[in-house]
């Protein structure tokens, strides 16, 4: 794990003391993200996610939760409807490693031992950290995109132009919000259902952002020169809009999560 997640797991750990009710899950589903590729359907599932989650039960109406994510997101213009997209012909895959800690508020109570208080909807809101690093195919071969420079990163003076961007880490921060549903199933068993949207501060899980660069003198054979620009004849100029004008992308997962919780001694009972 990088600094980002390590720092995040031991902010978390004041929240996570068992002398409360607390739970622990597992938890399964679908990942999305959306921007260069995707830029409108926040409901384009296309890899899966797993992971695990540790929750602290405050009150019937409060929790907090530390989890731990292992998902992948996609994105390829040649699945597009759009004609500009389907000339622009890039694609990336991603695998995501996220730590996130979030506070949930149920809108009803909800408590797992009381079987008028066993399911309710809840919002969910924190901050996370993840590992991202896009990577696409070339005759066969994976190519991590970021150590490839594809709008100029690794290009140095004097053939450096003053719109290259700096080249961008594989590691960042989000804000995780979404909604869910809790449901007691039986015994020390829940069930909850989840979809949570993650807020970025990268532009790059696509490797998309900015403008193509010159590669008037690039080997035709180099990898930035084949995959900066994958349309058919290689028709884009240097200063070309390859992004979009938003500011960062944003990637979502849809999950199922089975919990235990488990019941301590010493309190019997939730707080109300």
């Amino acid at each position: 794990m990088q600094k980002h997640i390590i720092l995040l797991f031991f902010f978390s750990l004041p929240f996570l003391g068992f002398s409360q009710k607390w739970d622990i899950g597992v938890h399964g589903g679908m990942a999305g993200y959306m921007g260069e590729i995707n830029e409108l359907n926040p409901l384009q599932f296309n890899k899966p996610d797993f992971g695990i989650s540790i929750r602290r039960n405050l009150n019937p109406d409060f929790s907090v939760r530390f989890g731990l994510d292992q998902a992948w997101i996609f994105g390829n213009d040649a699945h597009s409807k759009n004609p500009d997209q389907i000339q622009r012909n890039l694609n990336f895959t991603s695998s995501i490693t996220e730590a996130s800690l979030v506070f949930e508020f149920n809108f009803f109570k909800f408590n797992p031992f009381d079987h008028q208080e066993r399911f309710s909807p809840y919002l969910m809101a924190g901050l996370g950290a993840f590992i991202y690093n896009p990577y696409t195919y070339l005759d066969g071969n994976k190519v991590f995109l970021r150590n490839v420079g594809t709008e100029g990163q690794l290009i140095p003076p004097p053939n450096r132009l003053a719109y290259y961007p700096s080249q961008y880490g594989t590691t960042s921060w989000n804000v995780p919000v979404g909604f869910g549903f809790k449901y007691h199933l039986i015994g020390n068993f829940s069930m909850d259902m989840e979809y949570g949207y993650r807020f970025t501060f990268t532009d790059y899980l696509d490797d998309i952002g900015g403008l193509y660069p010159d590669l008037t003198n690039v080997n035709p054979n180099a990898d930035i020169y084949r995959l900066s620009d994958r349309s058919v004849g290689h028709i884009y100029k240097a200063g070309d809009q390859r992004g979009d004008s938003r500011l960062y992308d944003k990637y979502f997962f849809g999950n199922i999560s089975i919990t235990y919780t488990f019941r301590s001694l010493d309190c019997p009972k939730f707080s109300h």
